[in-house]
């Protein structure tokens, strides 16, 4: 059995996804989809990369990323301006008419390498990354950990 190495960090926790994606999904066919999504987590990636993020997996319409904690600030600005800039892509077919949202957290966490034996990837586990996904407000939404990060951060 292989052992996996992981540790323990604080980090900035941001999850994008597209609102109504299953909705608009029933007009295109699988490889317009499949393309689309392409588009998309490229977009995603490039912005996170900006400013020091790790895009950790992408899951359906949803992209889950991480960034240092000393990011805090640059993350916000960074993740914000992503989201308009998506929200504009009105070439993207799964993107036009629709809304992308982006929540943002912060908190300890467990990483690492992980997976099946020949397949691991890295990934974030930990009730931080519970309480993101849980966050459901629309538009760009900071959570009130990552608001107290910002806050001390000034």
């Amino acid at each position: 059995m292989e052992t996996t190495t992981t540790q323990s960090r604080r980090l900035v926790l941001a999850v994008a996804d597209i609102a109504g994606f299953a909705r608009r999904c029933k007009t295109l066919d699988d490889q317009e989809v499949l393309t689309a999504l392409d588009r998309f987590y490229e977009a995603v990636g490039e912005q996170a990369a900006q400013v020091g993020g790790t895009v950790v997996k992408c899951i359906g319409d949803a992209v889950l990323m991480t960034f240092p904690i000393e990011t805090a600030q640059a993350a916000v600005t960074a993740l914000s301006e992503m989201r308009s800039i998506l929200n504009r892509d009105a070439m993207n077919p799964i993107l036009k008419g629709g809304e992308v949202h982006v929540r943002i957290h912060c908190g300890p966490v467990a990483c690492g390498e992980i997976g099946p034996k020949g397949a691991k990837r890295y990934d974030v586990i930990g009730n931080a990354v519970n309480e993101l996904f849980m966050i459901r407000e629309k538009g760009v939404t900071i959570s009130p950990a990552m608001q107290d990060l910002l806050a001390e951060s000034h």
